[in-house]
């Protein structure tokens, strides 16, 4: 058996400049990114409302 460590999952605010911000839990920005894209029903992919228009910020407690 693997000594396997577990995947910590972080809180993370991701800012839109138009939709608001929302609060997430991923295991990185990217994914907090991709999981707000997915909420919202946009394709993370998209060049002009896509992954690259948002921000995410860490919370550090």
């Amino acid at each position: 058996m693997k000594n396997e460590k577990p995947e910590r999952v972080y809180t993370y605010i991701v800012n839109h400049w138009s939709r608001g911000s929302f609060t997430v839990q991923a295991k990185d920005a990217t994914q907090a990114k991709r999981i707000v894209c997915r909420m919202l029903g946009l394709k993370a992919s998209d060049l002009w409302c896509g992954l690259s228009c948002f921000t995410a910020r860490r919370l550090r407690w």
